[in-house]
């Protein structure tokens, strides 16, 4: 297990994106604004772990080469999936200019193949 000082947190930068896309890590908030696309699988991904994990990555590229996903503010999965946040604020994961105003956890999904980004 990974010591808790390894791990990234609102308290190691000014501004802290996270993006969590693998079951095989942690799904605790850790950030100003933590976001998460799709499940722990990532489409596209099913049953490779390494593949969904890799994918914030390709995510975030996407992000600053195209100006980011948007994201809708949610507490959790399944209020998202219930349209239960449709009317909450937006944000953008990523992008050339971080959306340093947004807070808390967002949600959304993504296509399996570049371009990602359903926006």
């Amino acid at each position: 297990m990974t010591p808790p000082n390894v791990y990234i947190d609102a308290y190691k930068a000014e501004y802290v994106q996270v993006i969590h896309t693998s079951s095989k890590g942690l799904f605790t908030a850790l950030g100003h604004a933590d976001y998460y696309p799709n499940t722990a699988e990532q489409p596209g991904c099913e049953g490779d772990v390494e593949c969904s994990h890799l994918r914030s990555a390709q995510y975030y590229a996407e992000s600053v080469r195209n100006g980011g996903f948007y994201a809708i503010r949610c507490d959790c999965r399944e209020s998202y999936s219930s349209g239960l946040c449709d009317n909450n604020p937006l944000s953008y994961l990523g992008g050339e200019i971080l959306d340093t105003r947004a807070n808390g956890s967002y949600f959304l999904d993504t296509y399996k193949r570049p371009p990602f980004s359903k926006d």
